[in-house]
């Protein structure tokens, strides 16, 4: 949360956003994917001691999975953290349409890609704003009719930017 914020959002989409960030602080999701996070270098540093001489290409493998691994972990549960923040904010406000508006805003002028592939998701610590739209829409029973309209109208102001954006 930044001060930018509050020149971008007003009313009804800051409350979501304030509600999105309490929610982090509510269900104490810094110290949680820090004790993970803990957990997992632990995991790995154990299995690094008992693991044998391994051969050089299985080595190399190894190393590559031992720095690969915490960091999957990290970004899957920072992501499952946010949709979890998105719905406590969506149950504080109520507003599925206002929730949608709140976040398309902020990816837009942020210049954050609408939309990515699951291999490129892996490595974020936010879902795309598709994903979450589609999240919010079905937590805070939106119609499809308006998340189709929202995605169109997105989609539109984005190709003005010249900015990316998702599937229509």
């Amino acid at each position: 949360m930044t001060d930018v914020c509050i020149h971008w959002l007003h009313g009804a989409q800051l409350d979501f956003v304030i509600g999105h960030e309490l929610a982090h602080i509510q269900q104490k999701h810094g110290w949680r994917n820090l004790r993970i996070a803990g957990a997992v270098y632990a995991g790995i540093a154990a299995l690094t001691l008992a693991v044998p001489h391994l051969p050089f290409i299985w080595r190399v493998f190894f190393k590559f999975g031992v720095i690969l691994i915490p960091l999957l972990v990290f970004y899957s549960v920072s992501r499952r953290f946010e949709f979890a923040a998105d719905r406590t904010a969506l149950e504080f406000t109520g507003e599925g349409e206002i929730a949608i508006r709140a976040l398309a805003t902020l990816y837009f002028r942020s210049g954050v890609p609408a939309n990515c592939n699951n291999f490129d998701e892996m490595f974020m610590t936010h879902p795309s704003l598709w994903r979450r739209i589609d999240a919010i829409a079905r937590v805070g029973q939106v119609p499809i009719e308006c998340v189709t309209s929202f995605r169109k109208q997105f989609n539109e102001r984005a190709d003005d930017f010249n900015l990316p954006h998702g599937p229509e």
